[in-house]
């Protein structure tokens, strides 16, 4: 499988778990629970789907630049153009749909129930106790919301953290590879090299047992010319 097939692997698989949690939400939604936790895994998911996108959109344009390099044809490129629009368009629409229904939590919205000593605060004194009941109630429906847009948030972090280890991991075997390339061609150099001292020296010699053939050869005319 080739970077592209592998990266694009990921980005479906990111877009298809971007779709369950949708789902999720809109169940929540529904039944008029918080959303908070799931609104911010699908925010880090849709960044992370757009990042994965816009490295796929990267690779086809290296391979319309150097086609002959990739071993590609028009057609091939044609249908990974066709993918990563169709994986844009799915961005797109659930882009969208995140933002119907979101619900953003505030904090310090609802009632202040803190209390100084027996002391009530403003928030309190006139309220009865149903009120205080239905306020209360309210108040911990957002701590709620916040805690789980807290933990949406950094579920976000570590999936982040994973996806620059694993692109970290990537790198260092494209180094490990680059230096066995070159151990390889370092070796491949030193045997030439040795091979090629070894036949002018080769040349050499034969070189001067010639020359000394063809002085004995000559001085043997001179003898029998005297």
């Amino acid at each position: 499988m080739d970077d592209f097939l592998k990266d694009l692997d990921k980005a479906t698989r990111v877009k298809n778990q971007l779709n369950i949690d949708l789902a999720e939400r809109d169940r929540k939604l529904l039944n008029g629970e918080v959303t908070s936790r799931l609104d911010a895994k699908l925010r880090g998911g849709l960044q992370e789907l757009a990042v994965d996108i816009d490295g796929l959109i990267r690779m086809i344009e290296a391979y319309k630049a150097e086609p002959s390099r990739y071993k590609l044809n028009n057609a091939d490129i044609d249908k990974r153009k066709a993918q990563v629009a169709e994986l844009e368009r799915e961005l797109a629409k659930i882009d969208e749909k995140t933002r119907q229904g979101t619900k953003i939590v505030q904090a310090g919205v609802g009632v202040n129930f803190k209390r100084d000593g027996s002391s009530e605060t403003t928030d309190t004194r006139n309220l009865s106790n149903k009120d205080l009941r239905s306020a209360q109630s309210q108040m911990i429906k957002n701590q709620s919301a916040l805690e789980d847009a807290i933990v949406g948030t950094s579920e976000n972090l570590v999936v982040a953290a994973k996806n620059i280890g694993d692109e970290l991991d990537v790198h260092a075997q494209l180094l490990d590879d680059v230096d066995k390339n070159v151990d390889h061609n370092q070796l491949k150099i030193n045997n030439s090299t040795a091979r090629m001292k070894e036949l002018i020296i080769k040349s050499a010699d034969g070189f001067m047992f010639c020359c000394i053939v063809i002085l004995i050869a000559l001085l043997i005319v001179i003898l029998v010319a005297l």
